[in-house]
């Protein structure tokens, strides 16, 4: 019950605030995007940033239904609903044929329940797409966004190191990953915390308000590669304030030792010039400047290693054991995504089509590894990886519409930034976001969140007024 009421709070904050001003209701919604471990179980998982976006979809269709209301054209808005009729039409055809499994949680969680649900959250989480193309109006509309995403990650990281510093000095963690969720009602066998064991040695990991550490990680590393873009592709910038920024995202990321984010981070940094070159965005750093950066995270990298070596911190031994020594165990195996994938080599026809909206674990069950089912069978599960999750519910067809949609929009802001350069690291930070998206799900509602803002800058016609240089310390 206090679950419900704390949601029903929210709700009507937000509905009021979507009524006396609809942007600062949608920067409230980025502001807490990030912020996965305010979360609630009733019947369906419900996080705080969900909880204050519903309001603002309600009210801003509310608007839009009043006589006279002329829409502002949204770009490749076609494209969009193409993907969103495919995916309704398709899912609902499968209502009928699938599997009937027995899964843990409740009503909602049936297959029949479900498959009608999950219909409706796949439009709830699109949704930013089309507010954000609504409500954006002008660059400074967007680079304020910009500038709360950023913020917001400060501030969780903040919360993170006051975590770590409760844990480490006075052994208590005041937020472990389950932590509001029971707090606020929901049942769980037993509140798990953040931490590995090397050895005698208790490594404890950051996970702040991001609910898992790893969540947290690819919220940061998020943010560092949209800095690496700014750095790159715009030709005025605050180079100092965001070498700090991000050296304090860098910092906070390794407290989460988080296999996922170093490697989320790698495959982003790794494309970032392929991309600024495929969609010719012009580098502003020389290569001087960029070896000079490369050389200044590199060194202290090594120096701090061998310090913490020799003063008895294995770090060595700690990053083989997140990286190297899972790579031959079964924690290297994404569990999930390794029977969906053995499903669909089974069921060719599958690839092309899909089985429909979070219906993926009713026919992969049968294929989990003994181990992973252990824990896995009987309950949800989906793909970890954006691509098998599309690929899994809606085909092959369906991750076609989705890239042509989405690639579409990166190549229109791409046309808009050749007048207004100022906005040009929109280009790559929106590929770097869809390549972070394709390896991992947690930042699907970024990456529709982009999609909102790119359709906004498409409507983009006068100079900039600010610079990207505007992001805060």
């Amino acid at each position: 019950m206090l679950a419900i009421a704390v949601i029903l709070i929210v709700f009507a904050v937000m509905t009021w605030l979507s009524v006396v001003n609809p942007r600062a209701a949608y920067m409230v919604v980025v502001f807490f995007l990030p912020w996965g471990g305010l979360v609630v179980d009733v019947g369906l998982w419900v996080s705080m940033w969900q909880a204050a976006l519903a309001p603002l979809i309600i009210v801003t269709f509310l608007r839009a239904a009043q006589p006279g209301w002329v829409p502002p054209r949204i770009s490749h808005f076609g494209l969009l609903m193409i993907l969103v009729l495919h995916a309704i039409i398709w899912s609902l055809l499968q209502i009928g044929i699938i599997p009937v499994l027995s899964v843990e949680g409740g009503a909602l969680r049936g297959p029949t329940a479900r498959a009608i649900a999950q219909i409706i959250v796949y439009l709830f989480s699109l949704s930013p797409a089309i507010i954000g193309a609504l409500l954006l109006r002008t660059t400074a509309d967007v680079l304020q966004a910009l500038r709360i995403s950023i913020v917001s990650l400060i501030v969780l990281a903040f919360i993170g190191w006051i975590q770590v510093a409760s844990w480490l000095g006075l052994g208590y963690n005041p937020l472990p990953l389950e932590g509001i969720s029971i707090a606020l009602g929901a049942t769980a066998p037993y509140v798990r915390e953040g931490q590995f064991f090397l050895g005698d040695l208790a490594i404890v990991r950051m996970n702040s308000l991001a609910g898992e550490p790893r969540n947290l990680a690819t919220a940061l590393v998020l943010g560092m590669i949209v800095i690496q873009a700014i750095a790159l592709a715009t030709p005025r910038i605050n180079g100092r304030r965001l070498a700090l920024i991000w050296v304090f995202f860098l910092v906070s990321t390794i407290a989460t030792f988080s296999t996922s984010g170093a490697l989320i981070w790698m495959a982003g940094t790794g494309a970032l010039l392929p991309v600024m070159w495929l969609t010719r965005v012009p580098i502003q750093r020389s290569s001087r400047s960029i070896v000079i950066g490369l050389l200044a995270v590199i060194v202290p990298a090594v120096l701090g290693t061998a310090i913490a070596e020799a003063g008895g911190i294995p770090v060595i031994a700690i990053l083989s054991e997140r990286t190297l020594d899972r790579l031959t165990s079964d924690g290297a195996v994404e569990d999930f995504d390794l029977a969906i994938t053995s499903y669909l080599k089974a069921n060719p026809a599958a690839i092309v089509t899909g089985v429909g909206l979070g219906n993926a674990h009713l026919y992969a069950t049968p294929y989990l590894d003994p181990l992973f089912a252990l824990y896995a069978e009987g309950k949800i599960f989906q793909g970890k990886t954006s691509v098998v999750r599309i690929v899994s519910e809606l085909g092959v067809i369906g991750f076609a519409l989705f890239c042509w949609w989405y690639l579409s929009l990166v190549w229109s802001v791409r046309r808009v930034t050749i007048r207004n350069p100022d906005l040009v690291a929109a280009v790559p930070v929106a590929a770097m976001i869809l390549v972070v998206f394709l390896t991992t799900n947690q930042v699907a509602g970024q990456t529709w969140l982009m999609a909102g803002v790119m359709a906004a800058l498409c409507r983009q016609r006068a100079p900039a007024v600010s610079r990207f240089s505007a992001v805060p310390a």
